[in-house]
């Protein structure tokens, strides 16, 4: 979805005239700087609330339009579950979070390999120069043929190259840009609590708290904790330490809350985790990769993981939609923010059109992820090798063990606006 965007961003310069900026408007491509002023201070990691979506959900197949507004009424009501996006795994055969294991364990050469191995999907270079380092292992020739933009292999390549050998994988692992490396771990703790989300509804549903339940002793702080996530969901407070406290439900107080105050844990050494069987699926889960939840300390203190909490249940805001039909396929049935300024006149539907589109608007907080909300309306597989797989005006059934049947739709256009 992220390749069809377009997005709104607040940014700041420092010591920079609007005038000059208004000047590089000329040689931009795909991008427009405006809307000036003049503030105090800089934009910072945390002063993110939330993004404005705007969502074009195009070729919706539906049995009627009375289904599609009260799977939006729902999401609307009830909300989603809080998953992490699959854009947080990655798009191609090896999955970050596998990665992420690896480094967890301090498997070093098995990070490597999994980072440099060749795999499906990424086009004739990038398989060319995978094939010629899993071939020779020569870093100097395979820095030749990768691309520069894929940092993570390219800064091993250059570790091993400056080493004149191979023996020390830790090394050329540490040399990736800490960001990134960090993103590895992470995307494991989502992997985990992606799974765990699942359990809990599977062993509890998705109607109220029950006893072995976490929620945090102080939401405000939870609330806080989840303004300070980054771009890709990596928060100051799960590198530093969770400033956010959990407390376990009781028969006493399980009734003083509901469904939407429980939190899952992200695995760690400063979390606790449900005492009901959830609890239990974490060590059964992360077993499997030989981890243990409750030795999350790493050798290496870069990896150590503090761990942090996350909502179970999300709920959109200001939700609003408008549900269009249409005849062309590719038609605009949306406009910009730039285009609205531009005086361009909004696009009309054709009442009795061919096609079904929904155009949903809502806000959802930054650690949120809009294809998760987009999954509680259609009822569909959110990764990338479903979408990729679908044509832009023609969809196939839906698989028939997939659980859900109110909609689908086949494409998805975006327009995002961050909120300060």
């Amino acid at each position: 979805m992220d390749r069809r965007e377009v997005t709104n961003q607040w940014i700041t310069a420092h010591h920079v005239k609007a005038g000059r900026l208004v000047g590089l408007n000329k040689s931009l491509r795909n991008m427009r700087l405006g809307n000036f002023s003049y503030v105090p201070r800089a934009l910072e990691l945390g002063d993110l609330n939330g993004n404005r979506f705007m969502i074009t959900l195009r070729n919706v197949l539906v049995d009627s339009e009375e289904t599609l507004n009260r799977s939006i009424v729902s999401l609307r009501d009830k909300g989603f579950v809080n998953y992490f996006g699959m854009q947080r795994f990655g798009t191609g055969s090896v999955g970050t979070h596998e990665v992420g294991a690896t480094v967890l364990r301090a498997e070093w050469e098995a990070a490597v390999h999994l980072l440099m191995k060749p795999r499906l999907g990424e086009g004739p270079d990038l398989e060319k120069a995978r094939k010629h380092w899993a071939e020779h292992k020569d870093p100097k020739e395979a820095l030749k043929l990768f691309p520069k933009r894929w940092v993570a292999e390219t800064q091993i390549l250059w570790s091993f190259q400056k080493a004149g050998h191979l023996r020390s994988p830790f090394d050329a692992f540490n040399n990736i840009p800490r960001n990134l490396k960090l993103m590895y771990i992470h995307a494991y703790q989502s992997y985990v609590w992606n799974h765990m989300a699942s359990e809990r509804i599977r062993l509890y549903g998705l109607d109220k708290p029950v006893v072995g339940d976490l929620v945090a002793e102080d939401r405000a702080a939870l609330d806080a904790s989840d303004d300070i996530e980054d771009e890709k969901g990596t928060s100051k407070d799960a590198e530093s330490g969770s400033h956010v406290r959990a407390k376990v439900l009781t028969d006493a107080d399980v009734d003083h809350y509901t469904i939407y105050d429980v939190i899952l844990p992200m695995p760690g050494f400063d979390v606790i985790y449900p005492t009901h069987a959830v609890g239990d699926k974490y060590k059964e889960l992360m077993a499997k990769d030989g981890l243990d939840p409750h030795k999350m300390r790493h050798p290496n203190k870069e990896y150590s993981l503090p761990g942090s909490y996350r909502a179970f249940i999300s709920k959109p805001e200001n939700v609003e939609w408008e549900i269009v039909r249409y005849n062309e396929a590719n038609v605009l049935l949306t406009l910009t923010d730039l285009e609205r300024l531009e005086g361009k006149s909004k696009p009309e539907g054709v009442p009795e059109g061919r096609f079904l589109a929904l155009i949903l608007n809502l806000t959802l907080r930054s650690n949120q992820y809009a294809t998760m909300a987009i999954r509680e309306i259609c009822k569909q597989d959110t990764s990338a090798a479903f979408h990729s797989s679908l044509n832009p005006v023609e969809r196939s059934n839906v698989d028939a063990d997939e659980p859900f049947d109110n909609a689908t739709s086949s494409e998805a256009d975006v327009i995002a606006t961050g909120s300060s």
